[in-house]
């Protein structure tokens, strides 16, 4: 007796590029950008890969499209804000975002913002900066202030991803005993080790922190080459 053949019941939906990239979100805020394979991904679908190539591209055009479509939901400051607080919105409101959608910070990072998205911030962020003080500075600055908060948090993503949480071990009796700066970074491992929820405070109070003194120094900056930090 010949065997049954098996077949595939697909989805009456129709798969198109859009549902793709939208499913893809959806497995990214799941098990982060890096989580996924196409093959997981047309599963989610209930199709086969070659639907997705056909449609987005291999797995690096997918991961592009989630990436354009993440930094489209950061939220955008007033236009009309001073660089500082223009900086510090942008910085502090795209943190939240990216958390959601672990990896999509290290990929900005690693490969830059090229997405069309991301071109209305690059734009206005740059010109913001030069119309401030640093002139053909700009771009460097730009990218010093935005390589900094993304690093910050491809860190924290990293950490989350890898299970990695902070330990003393061996180094207790030495904190304790130390001077005042091992006594301060022993209490704050010590605040770390309570949970996940004191990790992510503390998680973003460095993010703060980072943003913040990456302005100061772009202010310091101006105030040399104009002689007039601004707001």
């Amino acid at each position: 007796m010949p065997k049954a053949r098996l077949t595939r019941v697909r989805s009456k939906q129709p798969v198109t590029r859009a549902r793709i990239i939208e499913a893809a979100v959806l497995l990214t805020a799941e098990v982060g950008l890096e989580g996924w394979t196409i093959r997981s991904l047309a599963a989610r679908l209930d199709s086969w890969p070659q639907v997705l190539y056909h449609h987005v591209g291999d797995r690096d055009a997918v991961a592009h499209a989630v990436v354009e479509e993440v930094v489209a939901r950061f939220p955008l400051p007033d236009p009309e804000l001073p660089w500082r607080p223009w900086f510090r919105e942008l910085l502090l409101g795209a943190r939240p975002v990216l958390r959601e959608y672990r990896g999509v910070a290290r990929r900005l990072a690693l490969h830059g913002p090229t997405v069309p998205s991301a071109l209305p911030i690059i734009d206005h962020g740059v010109a913001l900066l030069a119309r401030s003080g640093l002139g053909d500075e700009a771009l460097a600055g730009y990218t010093f202030l935005l390589s900094g908060a993304l690093s910050s948090i491809a860190i924290d993503d990293d950490r989350a991803r890898l299970g990695v949480t902070p330990e003393m071990g061996d180094l207790t009796p030495h904190l304790h005993a130390g001077g005042e700066g091992l006594r301060a970074f022993g209490a704050a491992l010590v605040r770390l080790e309570a949970g996940p929820d004191a990790r992510e405070t503390y998680a973003g109070y460095i993010h703060i922190y980072t943003i913040d003194r990456a302005l100061d120094g772009i202010g310091a900056r101006i105030a040399e080459l104009t002689g007039d930090a601004g707001p």
